[in-house]
């Protein structure tokens, strides 16, 4: 009884393209959760006094190329002063 509907899904392209986009948009948000993330264990391992700042700026961040742009100025950082001027131009 569960598949009787099942042609309606598998033939409709407005129902097929609704799927994909959301299916899009679910993969998006995961990959931004996990490098918000991996953001924040690295800070906190690395500059552990930064932390409450990387919470605060990384939760602002709502586009993974940001993101991930950051994080790889984060992982080139090679001192605390640095890793914060990162953080705070995420504010501005």
């Amino acid at each position: 009884m569960a598949y009787a509907y099942d042609f309606f899904i598998d033939e409709n392209p407005d129902v097929i393209e609704r799927v994909d986009r959301r299916g899009r948009e679910a993969l998006q948000e995961g990959s931004l959760r996990t490098s918000r993330k991996i953001a924040l264990n690295y800070v906190q391992r690395r500059f552990p006094a930064l932390t409450l700042l990387a919470q605060q700026r990384v939760a602002h961040i709502s586009q993974i190329e940001p993101l991930e742009t950051l994080l790889d100025q984060l992982f080139g950082a090679t001192n605390e002063d640095e890793a914060r001027k990162l953080l705070e131009a995420q504010g501005n």
